[in-house]
């Protein structure tokens, strides 16, 4: 959410110099981390920013932006990353490294064999089952192991099976009515 806030700020103030606004945004938040941690975290997610830069210069790349968008992203996430390097396990480290080569796998099409309809329909709902899953989820697990008769396996799975049902609700119901109004208000502010 704090990603989302920030974004939109910088995107309708800067609207073609977006990514100097970006980067600019990054450097002030990681400076801000190293005067005040925590609340550098709180408003700015500051060790999240060069993920979420490195997700914009992929999409850039899937969209062929251009390198005039997609370089100046990659280079920030990289130093980004470096500066947060810290905050990372070895085993965090490694993660984020086999993320990489997937997207990098991704853009070269090598992963087209993913693209069936079950996948697909995950694909759609994981930012919603993302958000819900840990509070929900985890808080649902927690209360149904109370109970002898759905201790273990019986709650993880009803806890799945229900996280998943919200999450398709909160698709249908709210994403794509929300992506389909900023399609007609981005729509009519470029026409403008």
């Amino acid at each position: 959410i704090v990603f989302y806030a920030w974004v939109a700020l910088i995107y309708f103030t800067f609207r073609r110099h977006f990514v100097l606004g970006w980067i600019g945004f990054c450097t002030f938040a990681a400076l801000a981390y190293l005067w005040n941690t925590d609340r550098a975290w709180h408003l700015f997610a500051a060790p999240y920013l060069c993920f979420f830069t490195l997700g914009m210069a992929f999409y850039g790349i899937h969209a062929k932006r251009g390198w005039h968008f997609t370089a100046p992203l990659i280079a920030a996430a990289l130093i980004f990353y470096g500066a947060f390097w810290a905050t990372n396990s070895l085993a965090g480290h490694l993660t984020i490294a086999a993320a990489v080569l997937l997207f990098v796998l991704f853009l070269r099409g090598r992963l087209d064999w993913l693209g069936g309809r079950a996948l697909g329909f995950v694909g759609l709902i994981s930012y919603p089952l993302y958000l819900l899953h840990q509070h929900i989820g985890v808080s649902l697990i927690a209360h149904m192991n109370m109970l002898p008769w759905l201790n273990g396996w019986p709650a993880i799975t009803l806890t799945a099976l229900l996280c998943v049902a919200l999450a398709s609700a909160v698709h249908y119901a709210i994403e794509l009515p929300a992506q389909n109004l900023l399609k007609r208000f981005g729509g009519r502010t470029r026409h403008t």
